[in-house]
């Protein structure tokens, strides 16, 4: 599969729709595009950005491997669109 097939079958499984009420989703998919050098915390063996929304637990935070982390961007950006077209924006 490609990126844009890899993209889509992670926005199908729609485990972003419980966020899909506030604009924390691009802040969610820009933290998934880090590197892993560039997340500033710790948790235990566990780092995260320090920009992630508060108000999500830290452990909503999870990096899988550097292929999976920018499908997982890609389907939150995908599901922010879908927020703001079922809003009416433009």
């Amino acid at each position: 599969m490609n990126g844009t097939e890899l993209i889509a079958q992670e926005r199908a499984k729609k485990i972003y729709n419980k966020t899909a009420a506030s604009d924390v989703l691009p802040i969610m998919a820009s933290c998934y595009c880090l590197p892993e050098d560039m997340r500033k915390y710790q948790y235990g063996e566990k780092m995260w950005p320090t920009h992630w929304p508060i108000g999500y637990a830290i452990f909503d935070f999870k990096p899988e491997d550097r292929i999976k982390e920018p499908i997982k961007a890609g389907a939150l950006i995908a599901a922010e669109i879908d927020r703001l077209q079922e809003e009416g924006k433009q």
